[in-house]
Protein backbone atom coordinates (compact mmCIF):
# COMPACT_ATOMS: atom_id res chain seq x y z
CA UNK A 1 0.00 0.00 0.00
CA UNK A 2 1.05 3.56 -0.69
CA UNK A 3 -0.55 4.77 2.45
CA UNK A 4 1.62 5.99 5.30
CA UNK A 5 -0.02 6.79 8.57
CA UNK A 6 -0.19 5.64 11.70
CA UNK A 7 0.04 4.34 14.89
CA UNK A 8 -0.05 6.79 17.66
CA UNK A 9 1.49 9.14 15.17
CA UNK A 10 -1.68 10.13 13.42
CA UNK A 11 -3.15 13.41 14.58
CA UNK A 12 -5.26 16.38 13.65
CA UNK A 13 -4.33 19.89 12.74
CA UNK A 14 -6.43 22.91 13.69
CA UNK A 15 -7.33 24.06 10.20
CA UNK A 16 -10.77 24.77 8.81
CA UNK A 17 -12.28 24.94 5.36
CA UNK A 18 -9.72 22.52 3.95
CA UNK A 19 -12.00 20.10 2.20
CA UNK A 20 -11.02 16.79 0.69
CA UNK A 21 -12.48 17.59 -2.71
CA UNK A 22 -10.77 20.95 -3.03
CA UNK A 23 -9.57 21.85 -6.48
CA UNK A 24 -6.18 20.83 -7.69
CA UNK A 25 -5.21 24.48 -7.86
CA UNK A 26 -4.56 24.23 -4.12
CA UNK A 27 -1.66 21.97 -4.93
CA UNK A 28 0.58 24.78 -6.11
CA UNK A 29 1.99 27.16 -3.57
CA UNK A 30 3.35 29.29 -6.38
CA UNK A 31 0.39 30.18 -8.58
CA UNK A 32 1.15 31.17 -12.12
CA UNK A 33 4.62 29.69 -11.94
CA UNK A 34 5.64 28.26 -15.31
CA UNK A 35 7.11 24.79 -15.43
CA UNK A 36 10.77 25.12 -16.31
CA UNK A 37 14.01 23.24 -16.23
CA UNK A 38 16.11 23.79 -13.11
CA UNK A 39 19.88 24.13 -13.32
CA UNK A 40 21.57 20.74 -13.20
CA UNK A 41 23.47 21.48 -9.99
CA UNK A 42 20.19 22.34 -8.21
CA UNK A 43 18.51 19.22 -9.56
CA UNK A 44 21.36 17.06 -8.30
CA UNK A 45 20.97 18.57 -4.85
CA UNK A 46 17.30 17.56 -4.58
CA UNK A 47 17.50 14.18 -6.28
CA UNK A 48 17.86 10.94 -4.37
CA UNK A 49 20.06 7.96 -5.09
CA UNK A 50 17.21 5.75 -3.92
CA UNK A 51 14.81 7.12 -6.56
CA UNK A 52 15.06 6.53 -10.31
CA UNK A 53 14.42 10.15 -11.26
CA UNK A 54 15.51 13.77 -10.96
CA UNK A 55 13.06 16.40 -9.72
CA UNK A 56 12.87 19.09 -12.39
CA UNK A 57 10.20 21.23 -10.77
CA UNK A 58 8.03 21.13 -7.67
CA UNK A 59 5.48 23.10 -5.68
CA UNK A 60 7.96 23.55 -2.80
CA UNK A 61 11.69 24.17 -2.75
CA UNK A 62 12.23 20.76 -1.17
CA UNK A 63 10.28 17.58 -0.60
CA UNK A 64 8.14 17.96 2.57
CA UNK A 65 8.97 15.83 5.58
CA UNK A 66 5.35 14.74 6.08
CA UNK A 67 5.42 12.78 2.84
CA UNK A 68 8.35 10.56 3.85
CA UNK A 69 8.37 10.74 7.64
CA UNK A 70 4.94 11.52 9.03
CA UNK A 71 6.07 10.66 12.56
CA UNK A 72 8.71 13.39 12.62
CA UNK A 73 6.43 15.93 10.99
CA UNK A 74 3.85 15.41 13.72
CA UNK A 75 6.52 15.53 16.39
CA UNK A 76 8.00 18.84 15.25
CA UNK A 77 5.19 20.60 13.42
CA UNK A 78 2.08 20.01 15.55
CA UNK A 79 1.02 21.09 19.01
CA UNK A 80 -0.34 18.72 21.68
CA UNK A 81 -3.83 20.08 21.17
CA UNK A 82 -3.66 19.02 17.51
CA UNK A 83 -3.42 15.36 18.51
CA UNK A 84 -6.72 15.09 20.31
CA UNK A 85 -9.38 15.10 17.61
CA UNK A 86 -8.15 13.28 14.54
CA UNK A 87 -5.41 11.43 12.68
CA UNK A 88 -3.16 12.23 9.75
CA UNK A 89 -2.62 10.00 6.71
CA UNK A 90 -0.57 10.52 3.56
CA UNK A 91 -0.70 9.20 0.01
CA UNK A 92 1.45 9.77 -3.06
CA UNK A 93 0.39 9.04 -6.62
CA UNK A 94 2.51 7.24 -9.14
CA UNK A 95 3.85 9.02 -12.24
CA UNK A 96 1.13 10.63 -14.37
CA UNK A 97 1.12 12.52 -17.62
CA UNK A 98 -0.02 15.81 -16.11
CA UNK A 99 -0.24 17.51 -12.74
CA UNK A 100 -4.03 17.71 -12.61
CA UNK A 101 -4.38 13.95 -13.11
CA UNK A 102 -1.72 13.19 -10.49
CA UNK A 103 -3.36 15.45 -7.92
CA UNK A 104 -6.86 14.18 -8.61
CA UNK A 105 -5.72 10.59 -8.24
CA UNK A 106 -3.94 11.33 -4.96
CA UNK A 107 -7.04 12.99 -3.52
CA UNK A 108 -9.41 10.24 -4.67
CA UNK A 109 -7.21 7.29 -3.65
CA UNK A 110 -6.21 8.39 -0.17
CA UNK A 111 -9.57 7.46 1.39
CA UNK A 112 -9.45 3.96 -0.06
CA UNK A 113 -5.95 3.46 1.28
CA UNK A 114 -7.12 4.55 4.73
CA UNK A 115 -10.06 2.14 4.61
CA UNK A 116 -7.71 -0.61 3.38
CA UNK A 117 -5.50 -0.01 6.41
CA UNK A 118 -8.49 -0.19 8.76
CA UNK A 119 -9.79 -3.34 7.09
CA UNK A 120 -6.39 -5.03 7.46
CA UNK A 121 -6.34 -4.22 11.18
CA UNK A 122 -9.83 -5.67 11.70
CA UNK A 123 -9.14 -8.76 9.58
CA UNK A 124 -5.91 -9.78 11.26
CA UNK A 125 -5.74 -13.54 12.01
CA UNK A 126 -9.28 -14.20 10.78
CA UNK A 127 -8.01 -16.65 8.17
CA UNK A 128 -5.83 -18.65 10.55
CA UNK A 129 -6.54 -22.28 11.43
CA UNK A 130 -7.08 -21.25 15.04
CA UNK A 131 -10.20 -19.37 13.94
CA UNK A 132 -11.40 -21.47 11.02
CA UNK A 133 -11.15 -24.73 12.98
CA UNK A 134 -13.62 -23.42 15.54
CA UNK A 135 -16.44 -24.37 13.22
CA UNK A 136 -18.70 -27.12 14.60
CA UNK A 137 -19.91 -27.86 11.08
CA UNK A 138 -18.31 -31.07 9.81
CA UNK A 139 -20.60 -32.27 7.00
CA UNK A 140 -19.15 -29.95 4.32
CA UNK A 141 -16.94 -31.20 1.53
CA UNK A 142 -13.40 -29.94 1.21
CA UNK A 143 -14.25 -28.47 -2.20
CA UNK A 144 -17.22 -26.53 -0.84
CA UNK A 145 -15.27 -25.17 2.10
CA UNK A 146 -12.39 -24.17 -0.17
CA UNK A 147 -14.80 -22.25 -2.39
CA UNK A 148 -16.35 -20.54 0.62
CA UNK A 149 -12.89 -19.64 1.93
CA UNK A 150 -12.00 -18.10 -1.43
CA UNK A 151 -15.05 -15.85 -1.22
CA UNK A 152 -14.19 -14.88 2.36
CA UNK A 153 -10.58 -14.10 1.45
CA UNK A 154 -11.70 -11.84 -1.40
CA UNK A 155 -14.09 -10.07 0.97
CA UNK A 156 -11.46 -9.45 3.63
CA UNK A 157 -8.73 -8.38 1.20
CA UNK A 158 -10.71 -6.04 -1.04
CA UNK A 159 -14.46 -5.76 -0.62
CA UNK A 160 -14.36 -4.90 3.08
CA UNK A 161 -12.20 -1.84 2.39
CA UNK A 162 -14.57 -0.78 -0.38
CA UNK A 163 -17.54 -1.01 1.97
CA UNK A 164 -15.74 0.91 4.72
CA UNK A 165 -14.55 3.77 2.51
CA UNK A 166 -17.88 5.70 2.51
CA UNK A 167 -17.74 5.76 6.32
CA UNK A 168 -14.71 8.07 6.19
CA UNK A 169 -16.80 11.17 5.65
CA UNK A 170 -15.33 14.60 6.12
CA UNK A 171 -11.79 13.63 5.17
CA UNK A 172 -9.97 16.94 4.90
CA UNK A 173 -7.04 17.95 2.76
CA UNK A 174 -4.39 19.56 4.96
CA UNK A 175 -1.31 19.82 2.72
CA UNK A 176 -0.27 18.87 -0.78
CA UNK A 177 2.87 18.71 -2.87
CA UNK A 178 3.65 17.92 -6.50
CA UNK A 179 6.80 17.12 -8.42
CA UNK A 180 7.71 17.14 -12.09
CA UNK A 181 10.15 14.27 -12.54
CA UNK A 182 12.56 13.07 -15.15
CA UNK A 183 12.87 9.29 -14.88
CA UNK A 184 16.16 7.87 -16.13
CA UNK A 185 17.10 4.31 -17.05
CA UNK A 186 20.61 4.94 -15.75
CA UNK A 187 19.10 5.62 -12.31
CA UNK A 188 16.97 2.46 -12.32
CA UNK A 189 13.82 3.45 -14.21
CA UNK A 190 12.45 1.02 -16.79
CA UNK A 191 12.59 3.75 -19.44
CA UNK A 192 13.37 7.43 -19.86
CA UNK A 193 10.32 9.65 -19.47
CA UNK A 194 8.98 12.72 -17.69
CA UNK A 195 5.91 12.74 -15.46
CA UNK A 196 4.16 14.39 -12.53
CA UNK A 197 3.53 12.91 -9.09
CA UNK A 198 1.43 14.34 -6.30
CA UNK A 199 1.31 13.73 -2.55
CA UNK A 200 -1.40 14.68 -0.08
CA UNK A 201 -1.68 14.91 3.68
CA UNK A 202 -5.22 14.48 5.00
CA UNK A 203 -6.86 14.28 8.38
CA UNK A 204 -9.73 12.09 9.53
CA UNK A 205 -11.67 12.85 12.68
CA UNK A 206 -11.29 10.26 15.44
CA UNK A 207 -15.07 9.87 15.57
CA UNK A 208 -15.21 8.90 11.90
CA UNK A 209 -12.36 6.42 12.27
CA UNK A 210 -14.17 4.75 15.17
CA UNK A 211 -17.43 4.65 13.18
CA UNK A 212 -15.60 3.02 10.28
CA UNK A 213 -14.13 0.37 12.59
CA UNK A 214 -17.55 -0.39 14.10
CA UNK A 215 -19.06 -0.63 10.62
CA UNK A 216 -16.26 -2.93 9.47
CA UNK A 217 -16.74 -5.23 12.44
CA UNK A 218 -20.43 -5.51 11.66
CA UNK A 219 -19.64 -6.41 8.05
CA UNK A 220 -17.30 -9.18 9.18
CA UNK A 221 -19.78 -10.61 11.71
CA UNK A 222 -22.53 -10.74 9.10
CA UNK A 223 -20.45 -12.42 6.40
CA UNK A 224 -22.10 -15.61 5.20
CA UNK A 225 -18.99 -17.73 5.84
CA UNK A 226 -18.97 -17.09 9.58
CA UNK A 227 -22.73 -17.51 9.78
CA UNK A 228 -22.75 -20.72 7.73
CA UNK A 229 -19.92 -22.30 9.72
CA UNK A 230 -21.15 -20.92 13.06
CA UNK A 231 -17.75 -19.53 14.05
CA UNK A 232 -17.64 -17.50 17.23
CA UNK A 233 -15.75 -14.29 16.44
CA UNK A 234 -16.28 -12.46 19.71
CA UNK A 235 -12.79 -12.94 21.12
CA UNK A 236 -10.80 -12.34 17.94
CA UNK A 237 -12.84 -9.30 16.91
CA UNK A 238 -12.57 -7.79 20.38
CA UNK A 239 -8.81 -8.26 20.25
CA UNK A 240 -8.57 -6.80 16.77
CA UNK A 241 -10.72 -3.83 17.71
CA UNK A 242 -8.57 -3.05 20.75
CA UNK A 243 -5.34 -3.41 18.77
CA UNK A 244 -6.77 -1.22 15.99
CA UNK A 245 -7.61 1.57 18.42
CA UNK A 246 -4.14 1.37 19.96
CA UNK A 247 -2.41 1.31 16.56
CA UNK A 248 -4.34 4.35 15.40
CA UNK A 249 -3.78 6.23 18.65
CA UNK A 250 -7.49 6.22 19.46
CA UNK A 251 -7.09 4.64 22.90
Amino acid sequence: MDLKSFGPYGSIISLTNLFFLSSCSDFSSVQGRATKEIKSEVVAAISSDARPYLVRDSSLHKRPIWLDNLKDWIKYETAPVDLEEGKFFTYESGPKINRVEACDIAKSNVRYDISETLAALLSKNLLTDAILNKSPIANVSAEEKAADLSVLKDFLESKLAEKMQPQLKGTQLVKSYWEYREYKKEMGAEENFKAYACGVLVRVANENLKKALIFGQAQIRSHTFFIKYKIDLQEILSTNEKNSLVSLGLE
